[in-house]
């Protein structure tokens, strides 16, 4: 499905990404794994297309999608800190890309009730996101990339900012969800027990290189 092929980047002058290869299969949860500072949030970034690489390319299957702007490449990005509009309802968040895309009223309601059937907070429609908790904003997060039906699903640290005891909860909910979406995931993180708890396959991106988990 996803290639990523020889991805050069500097930062700063300094080289960050060196040559980065890898592939992501049909249904597949590959995680990212390094430390913070290896790359691994502007690699994210290149596949979205919200970043250039000074070489290198990125193919959906035989397409070559590396010079697509970022609407239209059909990938779904959920960033680290979930990105939520304070001044929208949970529903208004969920709709956004919905709305971006032009979807007629009807399709809209619709579609933003199953996803909020999906994440088991139809009461919160009407909510301000401001008023959940962390684990409620991770799931509202993950029904606004997921309701697009995004070709592909990345996800930078959406674990980063909760406490350990929330965080092996929703290790075990966001995998279902994961695996229920049957889509290809890209999951970015430096903890080690949260990669292999998730991934298929564990990929380690360590001075500028990919190295098998």
């Amino acid at each position: 499905m996803l290639r990523i092929l020889d991805i050069w980047k500097t930062y700063e002058g300094k080289p960050l990404l060196t040559g980065v290869s890898f592939d992501v299969k049909e249904g597949e949860i590959v995680c990212l794994l390094g430390p913070s500072g290896s790359g691994k949030s502007t690699l994210l970034r290149i596949i979205a297309g919200l970043e250039k690489a000074e070489s290198g390319q990125v193919y959906w299957g035989n397409d070559d999608v590396t010079g697509i702007p970022a609407h239209k490449r059909g990938f779904g990005l959920m960033f680290q800190d979930y990105a939520l509009f304070p001044h929208l309802t949970v529903a208004e968040n969920i709709a956004f890309g919905l709305r971006i895309a032009k979807h007629d009223k009807a399709d809209i309601k619709r579609q933003v009730k199953h996803a909020l059937e999906n994440i088991h907070m139809q009461d919160f429609a009407d909510r301000s996101v401001t008023e959940l908790s962390g684990g409620e904003q991770q799931r509202v997060a993950l029904a606004r990339a997921l309701v697009t039906n995004p070709r592909l699903l990345m996800l930078d640290e959406p674990m980063s900012a909760l406490d350990q005891d929330l965080r092996a909860y929703l290790i075990r909910d966001l995998s279902s969800r994961l695996r229920d979406s049957k889509k290809p995931v890209i999951y970015v993180t430096h903890n080690r027990q949260e990669a292999f708890d998730l991934a298929d396959r564990v990929l380690l991106l360590s001075e500028g290189k990919i190295h098998i988990g």
